[in-house]
């Protein structure tokens, strides 16, 4: 997949002039979907055919735990049984 490239005339979200200067700035639902429909799929492509698989290599702190692959998925939450055995493993639930 080729590389995207941004144009030297590329202008700054017009939602702020400084984003370093107000970090505070989110952009609305209906804007997100609005630009996604402009710009279109190949940039998440792109950024999907970088960043896919793993990131970390064996040895690395952290990325294993019994030999298996820690992962993760983003915003997903899995249910398990309340049990004392899982508890002691996973902890109690955050309020």
């Amino acid at each position: 997949m080729q590389e995207l490239q941004v144009p030297d005339h590329a202008t700054p979200c017009p939602c702020s002039p400084d984003p370093a200067a107000d970090p505070g700035v989110t952009p609305s639902s209906s804007g997100l979907a609005q630009a996604r429909r402009r710009v279109g799929l190949a940039p998440l492509a792109a950024l999907f055919a970088r960043l896919r698989g793993a990131q970390a290599v064996p040895g690395m702190p952290a990325a294993f735990m019994a030999g298996l692959r820690l992962v993760s998925w983003d915003a997903t939450m899995l249910d398990v049984a309340d049990s004392q055995a899982n508890t002691a493993v996973l902890g109690a639930e955050s309020e």
